[in-house]
């Protein structure tokens, strides 16, 4: 298995050079990668790619890693989402004051691939991507599939076990538009390694929302 398989990783650096480094070491030991420079760009990426990992620049030409990360609609976004900053600037100047602001590790310039690796790895194991059980009420967006749909309610299946009274989206959401609010209906249920079923409520369906249910689920029933 590669060492960053299922790893979505979301890098916000402005030097081209070691985004593309960065690129190669992810996509190279098998995990996703995604980058940008700026924080309409990462906050628009975060909502598109829904990254496992941050990879945080301190110094970033007309802004800062921690502008970025003292934002509100940033620290709204990345709840749920492990963030390490990247920088040649002593760690102990600043560490200390980004702890309580989602930051978890710090990784030290110039880039070395093996601790990017091992870093990466350390936050975000196999078991932490199958077992993950969510005990505080933050919005998520996962990899799923619907195994069952009613006009209020449906059951998915995904490697994520929740609580109930959960909010959450699926990571397509060409049937659950973003104006329909899903919240767990009750804790999952253990089927198998890596798989959960989740029983959600549907909220905010609409007229056009149930005509599509209605049809994807006569697609389904001709199979």
């Amino acid at each position: 298995m590669s060492k960053l398989q299922n790893i979505r990783v979301l890098s916000i650096e402005d030097d081209p050079s070691i985004q593309l480094l960065l690129k190669r070491i992810v996509e190279n030991a098998g995990g996703d990668f995604y980058g940008t420079s700026s924080l309409s760009g990462v906050l628009a990426a975060i909502e598109e790619q829904a990254p496992h990992i941050i990879l945080l620049d301190i110094q970033l030409g007309d802004t800062t890693g921690i502008h970025i990360l003292t934002n509100s609609d940033f620290q709204k976004a990345i709840q749920g989402i492990e963030v390490m900053l990247l920088s040649n600037v002593k760690p102990e100047k600043i560490i200390s004051g980004v702890k309580k602001l989602g930051v978890k590790e710090y990784i030290s310039k110039p880039i070395n691939s093996k601790i990017i690796i091992e870093k990466l790895q350390q936050y975000y194991s196999k078991d932490y991507l199958h077992s993950v059980n969510l005990k505080e009420k933050i919005q998520v967006k996962i990899p799923g599939s619907i195994l069952a749909l009613a006009e209020d309610r449906a059951v998915i299946s995904c490697g994520a076990r929740f609580e109930m009274d959960h909010p959450l989206r699926l990571k397509d959401q060409s049937i659950f538009k973003s104006h329909i609010k899903t919240i767990t209906k009750e804790k999952s249920n253990y089927i198998k390694a890596s798989v959960f079923h989740t029983k959600v409520n549907l909220k905010g369906v609409r007229s056009e929302d149930i005509k599509s249910f209605l049809t994807l689920r006569s697609k389904k029933n001709e199979k």
